[in-house]
């Protein structure tokens, strides 16, 4: 008898659509490859790139039910606009960024110590409805936190943003994968010509060890999904 197939739901931005890399060398498809090394049969379904206001309409006309595992990458189109500075460019231009980006940094800290970050707000805001469509699901699915940013107004969101999913994952019963162990904030770990992306090296250090996250999890015998309210 044939093994049975495991379906697997990607939604998420760039990264877990493996922008900026060779085919195959996106950390989804690292993953899937080792399940497939381990005697596994699997079908994809990418929905990238999406940000979380565009998943929380989706998701309803995907039917969750249907997969075996969802993966979620999300969180990062509520981050700024990239400001590295690539190339050679003149020492006042750079110091002028540099001092622009402490000034933002600056700001962000002095609004995030009274709870005011609107971004993080509303990061907070969707996540919590999307989690809460994911509800009768949980056990099949795995949120990762943010993904390390290498523009420093960015990576300062990302931090503060890590333990707010975290939380959500937890109130939710949601597995979280933290990324924030694994990538730098180095040249080597992104694209030298757009520093929004990852770089390969990224994307097999994410792919394995997610991997062996999605290994270590307790299996879950499936419960009665949770009844949606009548309209």
């Amino acid at each position: 008898m044939a093994a049975k197939t495991q379906r697997i739901l990607v939604i998420g931005g760039p990264a877990a659509g493996g922008f900026g890399v060779k085919p195959g060398q996106g950390f989804v498809e690292q993953f899937v490859r080792r399940l497939i090394q381990s005697g596994q049969r699997v079908q994809v379904e990418y929905h990238t790139p999406l940000d979380i206001s565009s998943a929380n309409l989706v998701l309803p006309w995907l039917y969750g039910s249907r997969y075996d595992l969802i993966l979620l990458e999300l969180g990062h189109s509520l981050l700024p606009r990239p400001s590295v500075l690539v190339g050679s460019v003149s020492s006042l231009v750079r110091v002028s960024a540099n001092l622009a980006t402490s000034l933002r940094i600056n700001r962000f800290r002095l609004f995030h110590m009274f709870g005011r970050v609107a971004l993080l707000k509303q990061l907070e805001t969707q996540l919590t409805t999307l989690l809460t469509q994911l509800r009768p699901f949980r056990h099949k699915v795995i949120l990762l936190t943010p993904i390390p940013h290498r523009e420093p107004v960015a990576q300062w969101l990302c931090e503060r943003s890590r333990p707010l999913f975290q939380a959500l994952g937890e109130q939710h019963g949601i597995s979280v994968f933290d990324t924030h162990p694994l990538i730098r904030c180095q040249s080597e770990y992104f694209l030298d010509n757009d520093p929004r992306l990852l770089s390969a090296v990224s994307h097999e250090i994410i792919g394995s060890y997610l991997h062996a996250f999605y290994q270590a999890l307790p299996t879950v015998i499936e419960t009665t999904p949770v009844a949606r309210p009548e309209k």
